[in-house]
């Protein structure tokens, strides 16, 4: 999943590089399909997160406050064109359309700065994804039939717990790994325990009973772990090397064939050090723990946007570098759920041999002509000459599935294993009064050739039936023994 879901760009301009702008971007403006106000004055800027009923400060996570100077803003921002009636700004593969506003928008002349009723928060919510989720119809959701439903349920005596629960249940039923909730510990474990005592009286089958207990023997980050290190041990690759712990794993499978494994889309910064020594979980946690108290520290997802992207060009160049001399490559996309889009198109330009329209990203608004931006992909200066194959499965998404959606694109691609995830827009950040955060999806990915896979995930060439259910998957590839299929499959078709 993706990380860092920002609507943001992450470009510096000094002063003196927006001063020529100054006139043109101040005022009021209203961010298309993101539900995001911007005031714009001289030197600072406001932001706000608006619905039809509701203006709050911004939850966004790409600024580290909803109010600062220009210079903060720009420190994200590229702005790409603007005239009397709308202003496109940039962040990384993405186009942004602001619409402007003759006047202040009312609903922010007194924004909500934090407020514990029920009622309000649950409307704020439902709004927020009726108007800005793109799948309700996809997915089958009726929000006006959820707020029919929970209108007389929902009161001023609601507590907080019996709240995190109609949230949540409408929000797992949608079944869309890009809608999140997040509430304090306390909330979401008393939760949890009520849960529990329903379930017991309910007396659930023992087949039922059977696989959930199953599923929670298993952390999912240990088990992913030992799987994507199975499939080493399989072909005696103690040999291999790796960038970030498990991040990037790569050697030879066999003389004549390279092996990339890519773990995520996110963790390439080279400032942020962890040592090698700890475990997977260990490595991880402190990694992001120095990631996020650089930024309480003042540090912008601006710059760390940019070492990002410093850091998978330093691997990458190695790493193909060293590979050079295969004629076949295998990459490994299949534990994979995520991060940065822009990684995953800094990482497909090694194999790119031109410039290359690879897919639409659209903005939803209700409307069938939304604003999109058309994405690119330039050949990289340590372009990979070879064949290339591409592993991918059920647990293949987000920005790893941009990276595969870009791929259909290639010639010189070949897909093997099972249909990606089917999650492709980045997550739009929002918080409630009562201080909860949630995200949704509110943009629309679109192959060259016009066609979406949301939901459905993207078909491969060649079919591997992975299971679809976490578990599942993992432990099957943990209890591979001899050959890994996929591997194997890639074989016999560089033979070919």
């Amino acid at each position: 999943m993706k990380h860092f879901h920002l609507i943001f760009v992450f470009l510096i301009f000094c002063q003196s590089s927006f001063s020529q702008f100054d006139k043109g971007i101040q005022g009021y403006w209203l961010q298309e399909g993101y539900g995001v106000y911007l005031e714009i004055s001289e030197t600072t800027y406001k932001m706000y997160d608006v619905t039809q009923i509701s203006c709050q400060p911004s939850s966004s996570s790409a600024l580290n406050d909803w109010t600062g100077s220009l210079e903060t803003l720009f420190d994200l921002y590229k702005i790409e064109e603007t005239d009397e009636v709308s202003m496109i700004l940039k962040y990384g593969i993405t186009r942004y359309k602001f619409n402007k506003l003759k006047e202040p928008l009312t609903l922010c002349e007194k924004p909500i700065l934090s407020s514990k009723d029920p009622k309000l928060n649950f409307d704020i919510l439902w709004h927020t994804f009726k108007e800005n989720y793109a799948y309700s119809k996809l997915r089958g959701v009726d929000w006006d039939k959820i707020y029919k439903e929970h209108t007389d349920l929902i009161t001023e005596h609601t507590t907080e717990v019996e709240l995190y629960g109609y949230i949540g249940e409408i929000l797992d039923a949608i079944q869309d790994e890009h809608i999140s909730l997040r509430v304090p510990k306390d909330i979401s474990e008393a939760y949890l325990k009520i849960r529990e005592l329903k379930k017991e009286e309910s007396q659930p089958s023992d087949n039922e009973k059977e696989v959930s207990d199953s599923n929670k023997e298993y952390d999912y980050t240990s088990l992913r772990s030992n799987a994507l290190e199975n499939i080493l041990k399989l072909y005696n690759t103690n040999n291999f090397k790796r960038y970030h712990k498990d991040l990037l794993i790569w050697g030879k499978l066999k003389k004549e064939v390279g092996y990339i494994q890519i773990n995520s889309m996110n963790g390439y910064s080279q400032d942020v050090y962890v040592a090698e020594s700890y475990s997977s979980n260990e490595y991880w946690d402190k990694h992001w723990e120095k990631v996020f108290d650089d930024i309480k520290k003042g540090k912008t997802l601006g710059q760390y946007l940019r070492g990002e992207r410093k850091g998978v060009k330093v691997m990458m160049d190695s790493i193909i570098t060293q590979l050079s001399d295969t004629p076949n490559l295998i990459i490994d996309l299949r534990f994979n759920p995520g991060g940065t889009d822009q990684v995953a198109m800094d990482i497909l330009s090694y194999f790119a041999t031109n410039k290359t329209n690879i897919f639409t990203k659209k903005i939803w608004t209700g409307v069938e002509n939304s604003f999109e931006s058309k994405v690119y992909v330039e050949s990289s200066d340590k372009l990979y000459q070879g064949k290339v194959i591409l592993l991918m499965g059920s647990q293949t998404g987000s920005s790893a599935e941009a990276m595969v959606l870009g791929s259909l694109g290639f010639k010189n691609i070949i897909r093997i294993g099972s249909n990606t995830m089917g999650i492709f827009s980045d997550v739009l950040q929002k918080k409630l009064p009562n201080g909860w955060s949630f995200g949704l999806s509110n943009e629309i990915y679109e192959s060259s050739n016009n066609k979406n896979y949301e939901y459905v995930g993207i078909t491969p060439d060649f079919l591997i039936p992975y299971s679809r259910e976490w578990v599942t998957f993992h432990k099957s590839m943990v209890m591979l023994n001899d050959k890994d299929p996929a591997i194997e499959k890639a074989f016999s078709i560089f033979n070919k």
